[in-house]
């Protein structure tokens, strides 16, 4: 993998009080979350098993060399890539907004202890600085506010850790077929090439969910204004067509990193990196966990009671080996086949 290490140029409230909006915690401008509680994953995920060989084998090399404690999984679904992030480290936090995925996925088929927490990944229920690594795949973009989401991850990622994040890129093939697609189905020459000619990251309309595409610059600045450096890439999706899938994974995995600079390539890898040195994994070992209200430790669940937050009052609760800790901002906007993430919504006004 091609490497680069250079340089790129409140309190809360009192015990007992309502809770107030902290400006590091909470965005003004409405969160949009995407609920894939009524998508069928495994069946969209059918017959695409050299697609996921490629991205475990990314996810190997992305941490190669590197010395990894905790790391965490956000937007993990039913696991498609646990068992990878699970032979590269010792404990494994994988996060999602559709609990009922976190439940179907089975701990025993991963190699290390497993925490399974439903949350929102702009109110990540973890202290600051709690993992040494982790993954955010084919997440990055569904989201209209990348920045928070980056920021996040590094709130919560020690200082030295490696994070990885896909993204889809523009130019590239996948947006070429996509605005033929659309000058096709338009039939109009006005609107050609809407995407690929981006200069800025842009929104594709047609699909159910939020959907964008972002120039290579634009994530990078993106991931620096989030306090994370990017120290090393990989080219990937040509394995998504179906004429070149029976090229072995390892076929991918040389060419996107010899050519990882080279446009085309339908998606990318990136590795994201915070600045400083690494330190020992913090005491109280894997379950650590903090109010995604207002950041106070919280805890209770390993005694077989809900974590209630001593500060806000904020209350989780934990079903069937997942620990439900979402928060949802009041103003939050969902798009999906269902309306709302499953379960019953937790914000201020819960």
């Amino acid at each position: 993998m091609a490497t680069d290490r250079s340089a790129f140029a409140s309190d809360g409230p009192s015990p007992g009080a309502a809770p107030t909006r902290d400006t590091r915690v909470h965005s003004e401008v409405p969160e949009l979350l995407s609920d894939y509680s009524r998508y069928d994953f495994r069946s969209r995920w059918s017959g695409r098993d050299r697609v996921t060989e490629v991205e475990r084998a990314v996810v190997a090399r992305a941490f190669d060399g590197v010395r990894l404690d905790r790391v965490l999984d956000i937007g993990s679904s039913y696991g498609r890539l646990v068992g990878a992030l699970g032979s590269i480290a010792s404990h494994v936090t994988v996060v999602d907004l559709d609990i009922s995925a976190l439940r179907c996925m089975d701990p025993r088929e991963v190699p290390v202890p497993l925490t399974r927490v439903a949350a929102n990944l702009f109110h990540l229920p973890f202290p600051s600085e709690s993992f040494s690594g982790g993954a955010m795949v084919r997440v990055y973009h569904h989201l209209a506010q990348p920045e928070a989401a980056l920021s996040e991850i590094a709130r919560v990622l020690r200082p030295g850790g490696r994070f990885l994040v896909s993204y889809n890129p523009t130019p590239s093939v996948g947006t070429i077929v996509n605005d033929l697609g659309l000058a096709l189905r338009n039939g109009t020459h006005e609107r050609w090439f809407p995407v690929t000619r981006a200069r800025r990251r842009v929104a594709v309309d047609h699909d159910a969910f939020p959907l964008f595409a972002a120039p290579r610059c634009d994530f990078e600045g993106v991931a620096r204004s989030a306090g994370l450096r990017p120290v090393g890439e990989f080219g990937t999706g040509f394995e998504e067509y179906r004429v070149l899938r029976r090229a072995p994974a390892a076929f991918f995995l040389r060419l996107g990193m010899g050519l990882h600079r080279a446009p085309g390539f339908p998606a990318r890898f990136a590795v994201l990196e915070k600045p400083g040195r690494s330190g020992p994994d913090p005491e109280g070992d894997a379950e650590r966990f903090a109010c995604p209200v207002c950041r106070t430790p919280i805890s209770g669940w390993e005694e077989n009671h809900d974590p209630v937050c001593a500060r806000c009052g904020f209350r989780g609760n934990g079903v069937e080996g997942v620990l439900d800790l979402r928060y949802v901002s009041p103003t939050a906007e969902f798009r999906g086949p269902g309306s709302r993430p499953s379960g019953p919504p937790r914000s201020q006004d819960a």
